[in-house]
């Protein structure tokens, strides 16, 4: 892994930018969640993420360097940018 320095660096702003989304109250640009309250909201939110962190880690330290989940990922960094900066 420290041969992707900027990998590193985008998973790191992407971590922040997840735990922001929780304070901005995010769940309400969804359909699934737009209509539920902030505090129903907020749980099915968080309890998604979590799962998916762990996923996230797991594939990243569990089994070795997966070079398909770091471009999977990078791809991922740069669309959800762009659906930032569209909306």
């Amino acid at each position: 892994m420290p041969d992707h320095p900027f990998f590193l660096l985008g998973l790191a702003f992407l971590l922040a930018h997840e735990m922001d989304a929780i304070k901005c109250k995010e769940w309400r640009l969804f359909p699934v969640t737009s209509g539920m309250g902030d505090e129903a909201g907020y749980r099915v939110f968080t309890g998604v993420h979590v799962p998916l962190y762990a996923l996230l880690f797991w594939g990243l330290t569990g089994g070795g360097e997966d070079p398909g989940l770091i471009v999977a990922l990078d791809l991922f960094f740069v669309i959800h940018l762009g659906l930032h900066a569209g909306l």
